[in-house]
């Protein structure tokens, strides 16, 4: 991710774990990662030390290529510069409901490898409710509720 948060710290934490719920296109949602902030790892050959994070949105599952409709997320890189690059797979993508933040998937892979293999254009996350099931078990969740986490109101 290339856009970091004012003091490096992330408005988003962590708080109870539950099921997470489908998410439709133009969704907002917030991205966030440790990965590399240039496109070459020689431009910027040490890893990032700065928890970055990046609003965007749902998009149609048309706008990816290669994308499982049934446990798949696409999803907008807003600019060339503001996007998920190397090391950000497996970072949460989450969304606003009220004044809670809630899992909406983990970040995959590029969403048009086959067009542009620099990583500029959508992005594939998991799509976190997909595996709700295998989630509450591992988790060893009892009763569904919503996967939230608890951050500043911003």
């Amino acid at each position: 991710m290339s856009i970091s948060t004012t003091s490096g710290r992330s408005s988003v934490a962590r708080s109870t774990a539950c099921s997470p719920s489908p998410a439709s296109p133009k969704t907002r949602i917030r991205l966030l990662g440790w990965g590399m902030t240039c496109e070459d790892g020689n431009e910027c050959p040490e890893p990032p030390v700065t928890l970055r994070e990046l609003d965007s949105e749902i998009i149609p599952d048309k706008r990816c290529t290669g994308i499982d409709a049934a446990g798949d997320i696409c999803s907008a890189h807003p600019t060339k510069k503001a996007q998920s690059r190397i090391l950000d797979s497996g970072g949460p993508m989450v969304r606003k409901i009220r004044a809670r933040w809630e899992l909406v998937g983990v970040t995959s892979r590029d969403g048009n490898e086959k067009t542009d293999p620099s990583c500029v254009g959508p992005g594939v996350w998991t799509d976190a409710a997909a595996y709700k099931g295998r989630i509450r078990r591992t988790a060893g969740i009892g009763a569904p509720c919503p996967m939230a986490v608890v951050g500043r109101d911003n």
